[in-house]
């Protein structure tokens, strides 16, 4: 009897086991008798060479001529897979520029998470940062102050220490 290494599976034929497919080696593996079935024609696919673009003689040639070359204009009722290059006259586009600057104003209106400090801007219901509801916004907005990021956790935050994780904040870019 032959034990599965994958699934511990006992068997007593067969090289592959029964229940995980795994490859079965060593003592005990006993391989499977292949009987051939009468009548039918050999394929010479275990003792045939590597082809070398001759035909093998072991296969039967096939009833249908080749395909010709197609001859003559495209029927009208054949779909195209090729067109014709397109002339395209594209107009430039006119984009509205707004100030990028990157800096928060002061009269935004954001709401700071309960849950990792980050500053909400309005319109959205979960923190950018953490992912949590935002929730009510009932209460006003804390004065603005700059945000730093904590070079430990990440976390946005401002004063000495990080909220987070407990570690010294970096000072504000004086700017």
């Amino acid at each position: 009897m032959a034990r599965c290494p994958l699934c511990d599976h006992e068997q007593a034929l067969g090289d592959a086991c029964d229940v995980c497919g795994r490859a079965l080696r060593g003592a005990g593996v006993v391989r499977v008798p292949v009987q051939l079935l009468e009548g039918l024609d050999p394929t010479g696919y275990a003792s045939a060479p590597a082809p070398s673009g001759a035909a093998m003689p072991e296969l039967e040639p096939t009833g249908v001529s080749a395909v010709p070359a197609v001859a003559g204009p495209r029927e009208a009722w054949v779909e195209a897979t090729a067109q014709e290059a397109v002339a395209v006259a594209v107009e430039p586009l006119e984009v509205e520029r707004t100030s990028g600057d990157g800096e928060r104003s002061p009269r935004e209106a954001v709401v700071r998470c309960r849950y990792c400090g980050e500053l909400v801007p309005e319109g959205e219901a979960f923190c950018l940062r953490c992912a949590m509801h935002i929730g009510s916004r009932a209460s006003a907005p804390e004065a603005f102050v700059e945000q730093v990021r904590c070079r430990a956790c990440g976390a946005a935050g401002s004063g000495e220490r990080c909220h987070a994780c407990g570690e010294r904040l970096p000072e504000p870019e004086a700017g």
